[in-house]
């Protein structure tokens, strides 16, 4: 066996272990995080705004009716 085969080896098996472990009644709890300050709702917006008007002048306008195959 090779020593990375080892070292993975060893890896997995602790990954494993703490996995397994995890679901026990005395396992740590780790606190809920805070939510995301409300500010990123403000910069979503605006740039939604800005590709969107973008997005408006790139597109192709419409043929108003001058198509000879109308």
């Amino acid at each position: 066996m090779q020593t990375t085969d080892a070292l993975g080896m060893d890896m997995a098996m602790k990954a494993m272990m703490r996995e397994i472990t995890s679901a026990q009644p005395g396992a740590p709890v780790r606190a809920d995080r805070a939510p995301r300050p409300a500010r990123t709702v403000a910069a979503r917006r605006a740039i939604a705004r800005a590709l969107h008007t973008v997005a408006d002048r790139v597109e192709p306008r419409t043929n108003a009716g001058t198509c000879a195959t109308a």
